[in-house]
């Protein structure tokens, strides 16, 4: 015996046969990268060799005063989490 289909069956299965592939589209603007003013700030400094050079043209480096980079770094702590049971309550 064959099961009736749904209304909602027959909206995914017309969405399954779509050509247009899922997610952002090729070509499509993008929302840019999300600022984060509520984050604390720690300045440092780049440490560069005394005379820098360009691995491919062997052109010394002048260092830009003006560029900056910026890096959001997430720290994770792991710990291993023990539950015990009090033997009087697991029976």
């Amino acid at each position: 015996m064959r099961k009736k289909s749904s209304s909602k069956d027959e909206g995914k299965s017309e969405s399954s046969n779509s050509k247009r592939p899922r997610g952002q589209q090729p070509g499509s603007k993008g929302h840019g990268r999300t600022d984060r003013p509520h984050l604390p700030e720690k300045e440092e400094l780049a440490n560069f060799p005394e005379n820098p050079i360009c691995p491919k043209c062997g052109e010394a480096y002048m260092p830009d005063e003006s560029k900056e980079a910026e890096i959001i770094e997430v720290k994770v702590k792991a710990y291993k989490r023990k539950i015990m049971g009090q033997p009087e309550l697991m029976w």
